[in-house]
């Protein structure tokens, strides 16, 4: 068993090596702690992330983004953290695939306790989506 000082210390440093800044990758090491902390398996998906290739996935950039597929969790979830108090926020937004989804609760969780916001994720797979559209 690892404590979580060393769980949070090992993502900041594992993603300062894959490429990620050091303030996202402090985030990083947050978010994983609090998975972590309360019984998820936020080791687990950080690792499965990590053999994806943090580069190789987009990161969100604005609400309107066009090409929202595979989305990087840490950005994705950073950008609500720091956006979560614009009012353009406020809305239903659709997005197309977020890997490692599980990585974004901490970050949706910490912008919804200070904004007063609530989120309503759904999961639809591709066979549902065409089912759907025929």
């Amino acid at each position: 068993m690892h404590s979580l000082y060393e769980i949070e210390t090992t993502i900041k440093r594992s993603s300062r090596a894959k490429g990620l800044s050091w303030g996202v990758s402090e985030e990083a090491g947050k978010a994983v702690r609090v998975l972590e902390q309360s019984k998820f398996q936020g080791l687990e998906s950080f690792k499965r992330l990590i053999d994806l290739g943090l580069t190789k996935l987009n990161k969100l950039l604005d609400v309107g983004q066009s090409d929202t597929s595979n989305l990087c969790p840490i950005h994705f979830g950073i950008f609500f953290l720091d956006q979560s108090h614009n009012k353009d926020l406020h809305r239903i937004h659709k997005f197309k695939n977020i890997n490692e989804p599980l990585l974004i609760l901490p970050f949706l969780s910490k912008s919804a306790k200070n904004n007063l916001l609530y989120f309503c994720l759904l999961y639809t797979s591709d066979a549902a989506d065409e089912e759907d559209s025929v």
